[in-house]
Parts: structure tokens; sequence; C-alpha cells
């Protein structure tokens, strides 16, 4: 079975960041709520949809709901990455974007999720969200006891703020030169100034250098994780216990991309391939670590 694609992606009926929380908070009836779109960096609540549109398509005992730890998103990742090529899920999911939990990421591809949801729901109203959850460890979290009502009205502890002394809102005088301050003083104040102003500029100066440097590394980085991950992908076929945990379907698509190697040489060689296949900016291995050299030299 294949899931319907989205890929003409119409900006202009997508959701606000309120509707979104509130679709994914209804749905998947979350406890605590979601409160913020950097909260879905996880990828837990893409596990769980998947999940819900296509049963048993995840393993839901192997998502990590409560955590906060960046590996552990990665790994909810890869559980999306292995539903997604099950249902031919023609999607590529940027996960070194999306662990980051910045709002801009998350909400872009969320917003694709959101129409992915909706072209491939059949309106499955059986779906106990929260008891799937409980299934893979992740319980809800207790309310908290309400503050007892006085006459019907529930009222907050009031707070104490401290009130400023005197001495602090008085305004502050600036201090002024006397007539007794010298010529020399004012050029010595005004030397040590532009010293200051010179350092300053100095420092920006490094810092852009510094933060083009960090540019490039996480560039990368990412140019070589996706290399990684791809490798990862070509070898899910011979992992053993990926293989004995899958359903038949998965396991019949794993047998069918080991068919796809006439040996082991031939396996090798294609993830050679991947490992040395070229992108702009990104030369062969003697190339790049020429280039990490003259880095390293500079600072």
């Amino acid at each position: 079975m294949a899931a319907h694609n989205v890929f003409n992606v119409n900006t202009t009926d997508n959701l606000s960041r309120k509707d979104m929380i509130d679709w994914i908070n209804s749905s998947l009836q979350m406890n605590p709520p979601l409160k913020k779109i950097e909260e879905l960096a996880t990828g837990a609540c893409y596990c769980q949809f998947m999940d819900f549109l296509f049963p048993g398509s995840v393993p839901i005992r192997r998502v990590k709901f409560r955590t906060t730890m960046e590996h552990e998103f990665i790994q909810n990742y890869k559980i999306l990455q292995s539903a997604f090529t099950k249902y031919k899920v023609d999607k590529n999911i940027p996960v070194e974007k999306l662990i980051k939990a910045r709002f801009q990421d998350n909400f872009e591809f969320v917003q694709w999720f959101k129409k992915f949801f909706d072209a491939n729901y059949s309106g499955n109203d059986d779906y106990d969200p929260v008891a799937r959850r409980e299934e893979a460890g992740a319980k809800p979290t207790p309310r908290q006891t309400p503050r007892p009502k006085i006459g019907g009205v529930s009222r907050p502890t009031p707070s104490k703020t401290p009130v400023a002394s005197k001495s602090y809102l008085a305004p502050s005088k600036s201090p002024k030169f006397t007539t007794n301050t010298s010529n020399k003083q004012l050029e010595a104040k005004q030397g040590e100034i532009d010293d200051l102003l010179s350092k300053l500029k100095i420092y920006e100066t490094q810092q852009a250098e510094m933060n083009q440097v960090t540019q490039n590394m996480e560039q990368e980085r990412d140019f070589y994780y996706e290399k990684l991950r791809k490798v990862e992908q070509m070898c899910e076929p011979f992992d053993q216990q990926m293989y004995d945990e899958a359903d038949e379907d998965t396991k019949q698509l794993y047998d069918e991309e080991k068919k796809q190697y006439s040996d082991v040489a031939d396996f090798v060689n294609k993830v050679k391939a991947v490992l040395y296949e070229e992108e702009e900016g990104f030369g062969p291995p003697d190339e790049a670590g020429d280039a990490q050299a003259e880095v390293a030299e500079e600072y």
C-alpha cells in the first residue's frame, strides 16, 4: 500500500501556529498539551500521526515521547523515515534542521505534514492516541491541583514585588569635567577611547570570520550526515534486529533491496559511490583535508 504524496503545497490555506497546535493537541489528545511549534522537534508526534494514518506502520514502543536528547530525536526520525519508505512517501526529512528546534524549520515541515495527513486520512475514529502512547511508556502528566476558591472566584496568590529604594530611583548625574581638568587628561581619555574602538573593530572582524567558519562547518556536517544516513538506510536490510522486528511488508521490502546487490563487492562499491559522491563546495577527501588544514593554519 502506498500513501498519497503531497508535492504542491499551497501557502494560501496554511494554518496559523495556534491553529496547528490546536489541531495536534486535539487529534492526539496531548497531555500535557503542546504549547510551541518548536516542541515538534522530537519527531514523536509525526511518528504517532503515521501510526494514526497507517496502523502498525511504526513500532510505537520504540518511539521516545518524553525526551530532551538530540540522539533520541534522531532515533524517532529514523522510525518516521522507515515508515515513509514503507509507504513510498516521497518527502525528504530535514532531520539536522528539525532537531535544532528552530521555529521556522519545524513550522514549514508541519505545514507540509498537515496537508499529507489530510490527503491520507480515511476517518479512523477508533484510534486511541492516549492508549497508544501509554504502550510506548509515555504516561500523561498528572494535572495540578487547582487553588481553593473563595466565594466562587479563584484568587491567585499575590506576588510581592520589591520596592526600589529612593537612592535607586534618583536620576544619575553625568560626571562633569572640572575647570581643573587639563588638556593632557582629556587627550589621554580620548586615546583610551580610540584604542577601545580599534580593538572593537578587530573583534567584530574576527567574529564575522568565525561565523563564516562555523557556517561552513555546519554545511560540511550536514553534507556528511546525509551521506551517512544514506549508507545507514542501505544497511538496514542487513540489520538482523531490525529485520526481526519488522512486519511482513517491511521484510519483503528488505528482501527486495538485498536482491539489488549481486555480492558483497557490489554492495561495497555502491556504498563507496555514496561516500565519494561530490557536491558543489565539497571535493574528494584529500581536497577537503587540505581545506581544513588551511583553516586550521589560518586560526
